[in-house]
């Protein structure tokens, strides 16, 4: 008795989707994942295995930065991809199958600023009032009681200016 045949169309980059969070936003340091459904030209699930086939790299915007993603297979046509970005600003997430890039990529990703910051230099700030981010993600906190601005890079580095009085550099309980 012959039953019939089955067909597997080949997967069509260009009708394939990501999803997730990270394909608009991550943070520096810390490793987010996509998911992508690997279909057909007809839009349907694609249950051929691209794992091999499939690559994931982001850019920044500036060239300075390129992290490669991993691939693994989650289901039949379910694709995890996650990387891990080492720069904040913004990127270019290009997820390619058979080097075609798959639906909308790349993505524009905003990688921000990891602001874990050392338990001691949070710890160091004498009456916070007020905290504002930088472009390039430095922390400025207002310092109260010791009459001075503080800024904070993102790896943790402190640097103070500012005294207590009316005139240049100087400060009556900063606030803001």
């Amino acid at each position: 008795h012959q039953f019939g045949k089955v067909y597997c169309h080949p997967v069509y980059p260009e009708k394939c989707r990501a999803s997730g969070e990270a394909i608009k936003v991550a943070t520096r340091g810390q490793t987010v994942a996509v998911s992508v459904e690997a279909l057909d030209r007809k839009a349907e699930a694609c249950f051929k295995p691209v794992d091999s086939l499939t690559r994931c790299e982001l850019v920044a915007s500036d060239g300075s930065s390129r992290v490669r993603g991993t691939v693994k297979r989650r289901n039949q046509n379910i694709y995890d991809i996650s990387y891990h970005p080492l720069v904040a600003g913004e990127h270019q997430l290009h997820i390619l199958i058979e080097e075609h890039p798959i639906l909308n990529s790349p993505f524009t990703v905003t990688v921000l600023p990891n602001f874990t910051a050392p338990a001691n230099t949070i710890g160091d700030l004498k009456g916070p009032w007020g905290i504002a981010v930088r472009e390039g993600g430095e922390v400025v906190v207002a310092e109260r009681t010791s009459h001075c601005i503080s800024i904070i890079s993102g790896n943790g580095e402190k640097k103070s200016f500012g005294t207590f009085g009316s005139g240049p550099r100087q400060f009556d309980r900063p606030e803001g």
